[in-house]
């Protein structure tokens, strides 16, 4: 294709067992079995970190509640509610996206959780879901995300909810 090798991997693999960690099962028996089911594969920014994406565009606050949402969906209620919300700034759009030149630091444990231990503070979800200011990206860390739409970097600082 026309993305460059270098921003191509491998993809994640259990160093235990050699099996792939993410894989699409196409026979539907739960099991990776290597010519029956297909590796997923990481896409790389310029800094070989893999890019982001938020593609939920259908949540709403207890429809379906939120015991049904999490049968539906491994995500977090809270990462779906912010990446609907997300999409919605991206004016109905998924996001792909890259953290930038410091993502490998960003996306760090030192970074990613806070002095009380809330886990994710620095992911943009995690900003994004703050309690101080919930509903915009703020954190030092987002400020160079590489976004297709720069526009979006200011939709994202504003404060989205009253």
């Amino acid at each position: 294709g026309r993305l460059p090798k270098r921003n191509r991997t491998s993809g994640p693999i259990d160093l235990a067992t050699g099996v792939p960690l993410l894989w699409l099962d196409r026979d539907g028996d739960g099991l990776w079995t290597a010519n029956e089911d297909f590796q997923i594969r990481y896409i790389t920014d310029a800094w070989g970190v893999p890019l982001s994406y938020l593609a939920q565009r259908d949540w709403k606050a207890n429809d379906p509640p939120p015991q049904q949402l999490l049968k539906t969906s491994t995500n977090h209620p809270g990462w779906n509610e912010a990446s609907a919300e997300i999409i919605r700034i991206n004016r109905g759009q998924p996001l792909i996206f890259s953290y930038g030149p410091d993502g490998k630091d960003q996306l760090t444990q030192q970074w990613m959780v806070d002095a009380s231990g809330v886990p994710g503070v620095a992911s943009l979800v995690g900003d994004f879901e703050g309690t101080a200011p919930h509903g915009q990206v703020d954190h030092h860390l987002n400020a160079d995300n590489v976004y297709l739409d720069p526009d979006l970097t200011v939709r994202l600082a504003r404060e989205t909810e009253e």
